[in-house]
């Protein structure tokens, strides 16, 4: 008799009998997880904010818009992490784009003052002055020296 009750014990205290555990027995494969899309280069980056970006910067006081520091911002410091991941030649090139995120930020800064005082300002000239002075320096973008950008690594 006491055979059949520390037997009765032994199977009531098995994980599978009382439940506590699945009974299932298949057999599960776990997925590798999904890599990252690779960020995108500099160069992009750029031109993307540019082409969203640059006649809102520049437009007339009149047209009332919401400036994009934020973005500006998490560029430039994008462009500034790269800084110490490429080589010499590319260096020139990211350094390139971050003069361009800091005329555009300057650009900025003085479209918001000439809104907050317009008869002291001469925004339309001035907005003419930044848009030839980041034409110029895009120019330089192209002229500088190149090699291929990295992903984020």
């Amino acid at each position: 008799m006491k055979f059949i009750a520390i037997l009765l014990l032994l199977v009531l205290s098995l994980p599978e009998a009382n439940g506590a555990f699945p009974v299932s027995r298949r057999r599960v494969t776990r997925k590798a997880p999904p890599t990252p899309a690779p960020t995108a280069t500099p160069a992009p980056a750029l031109d993307r904010f540019l082409s969203a970006q640059f006649e809102t910067i520049l437009s007339p006081l009149s047209e009332r818009a919401t400036m994009p520091h934020a973005e500006l911002t998490a560029l430039r410091q994008y462009l500034s992490g790269q800084l110490g991941r490429v080589s010499l030649a590319e260096r020139e090139q990211i350094q390139a784009r971050i003069t361009v995120c800091e005329a555009l930020e300057q650009a900025i800064n003085e479209r918001e003052r000439a809104i907050l005082n317009p008869s002291a300002s001469n925004w339309p000239g001035r907005s003419v002055f930044w848009r030839g002075k980041i034409e110029e320096l895009k120019g330089k973008i192209a002229t500088a020296p190149s090699a291929p950008l990295p992903l984020g690594r």
